[in-house]
């Protein structure tokens, strides 16, 4: 039986560009102090980055699309979503079944590298901000000025770890939350769905649960960038494309995962 993990999953390539308008719609950084540091430190730019959190809410689409939610293993029917999902060049299969199957943790990958207390405390902060937004928008202001200070205060790789995590966070918010919360309404109906499955009324879908979700794609995507990024990961640096697109395909699946409750 394959073994499922609660958090990341291996990269994809990007989906056609007539989709960007499902996937990029309303996720604005209006706000953000965008000047970064040109020294050569930076694994990604500002536009990757935000890519990869495009590229997240793709591979969530792909995932659930025709989704049987009335399997009787709704583990493994996510698993061959995710496990059939086309890879850049540059991953080979075996990294991809690692990462299914053992998934870098962002805590312990966040210890190897040695990454500062603010590192954490700016990831936590993100996390905080989920639950005290009302919607969309105010959740985007939140992180923007989270965003803003963090680039003061951080640079290099850490500053990268924190702008990965932000990244993936506000475009989760969008695939995950409702239409009249600013979201997409797309996760909003799997979770309707996966509640029907598990015999549930539409009122317990609870505002922690969306937390839980949400922070749980912003860890996953945090993590994999550090291991396969920051800490050249197991199969040795990774191109910008290659380690773009694993990260967002490791927060996916780590979403899957959660809202499944697996």
């Amino acid at each position: 039986m394959k073994k499922i993990a609660l958090l990341v999953c291996a990269a994809i390539s990007l989906a056609s560009c007539s989709k960007e308008s499902r996937t990029r719609n309303q996720v604005q950084n209006a706000g953000v102090v965008t000047a970064h540091s040109e020294s050569g430190c930076r694994l990604l730019t500002d536009q990757q980055i935000e890519e990869i959190g495009v590229r997240h809410n793709e591979a969530l689409h792909q995932a659930f699309l025709n989704f049987d939610f009335d399997a009787i293993n709704v583990k493994n029917e996510l698993y061959d979503r995710f496990k059939t999902q086309s890879l850049p060049a540059e991953i080979s299969s075996s990294a991809k079944e690692e990462i299914l199957n053992n998934p870098p943790m962002l805590e312990k990958q966040l210890a190897l590298y040695g990454a500062s207390k603010l590192v954490s405390i700016y990831i936590h902060e993100g996390e905080n901000a989920i639950g005290q937004s009302s919607n969309l928008i105010e959740l985007q202001k939140k992180l923007n000025l989270l965003e803003s200070k963090a680039r003061q205060e951080l640079q290099c790789g850490a500053l990268e770890i924190v702008l990965v995590n932000y990244s993936v966070l506000r475009n989760s918010a969008y695939f995950w939350l409702p239409v009249e919360e600013g979201g997409s309404g797309e996760g909003a109906a799997i979770l309707s769905k996966i509640e029907r499955r598990l015999g549930l009324d539409k009122t317990t879908l609870s505002k922690a649960q969306v937390t839980k979700v949400l922070a749980g794609d912003g860890a996953a995507a945090a993590g994999v960038f550090t291991s396969y990024g920051l800490l050249a990961g197991l199969t040795g640096p990774m191109g910008g494309t290659a380690l773009l697109a694993s990260v967002a395909f490791g927060a996916a699946w780590g979403s899957g995962c959660t809202a499944l409750g697996i």
